[in-house]
């Protein structure tokens, strides 16, 4: 699981991202890991690290691949793209990751707001992310959900949430 300089390689699902991004400037940074980020289209973002493969959470085939040797994984999944199924493709990497007896797996999530609510607010960008948290815990191992939260609906012309009484029918 280490890379033959003995640094312990971190794969970054979501490295062109801002968060993935992030996490890659982060990890380099510090100089304690190899770094592989994880890119649909490596080819376009070959100096993001020192290692860039492809991988796409739509073709969890490929995954295999992406998560070789690696030590820990990280996951961000991007839930603002149409059509996206956001539990698939992160049960998808989820299983990936165990299959690659990767050690550590870091999932970026959400509180599930609708609990907290009781159902009186419907934000599917948070809840869909809290509905894999419970994936992550099946799967075992060593893992981390991190929860980033930040207050944005002063930078969006509407609420990023709504009653679900003011839901339009």
């Amino acid at each position: 699981m280490s890379t033959s300089n003995n640094k312990k390689r971190i794969a970054v699902i979501g490295a062109t991202g801002q968060q993935g991004g992030g996490v890659v400037r982060a990890l380099q940074a510090s100089g304690q890991f190899q770094v592989r980020a994880l890119t649909r289209n490596p080819r376009k973002h070959r100096d993001l690290a020192s290692e860039v493969l492809e991988a796409d959470l739509n073709r969890p085939e490929i995954l295999k691949n992406a998560f070789e040797e690696a030590h820990g994984v990280f996951l961000v999944t991007n839930n603002w793209e149409e059509g996206t199924d956001e539990l698939k493709l992160a049960t998808a990497a989820i299983r990936a990751a165990r299959d690659a007896n990767v050690k550590h797996f870091i999932w970026s999530t959400l509180p599930n707001v609708e609990a907290i609510s009781g159902g009186k607010f419907h934000v599917p960008h948070f809840t869909g992310k809290a509905k894999v948290d419970q994936i992550v815990e099946e799967a075992g191992g060593s893992r981390v959900s991190v929860s980033r939260v930040r207050h944005r609906t002063v930078l969006l012309p509407e609420p990023i949430w709504r009653s679900r009484s003011a839901k339009a029918g």
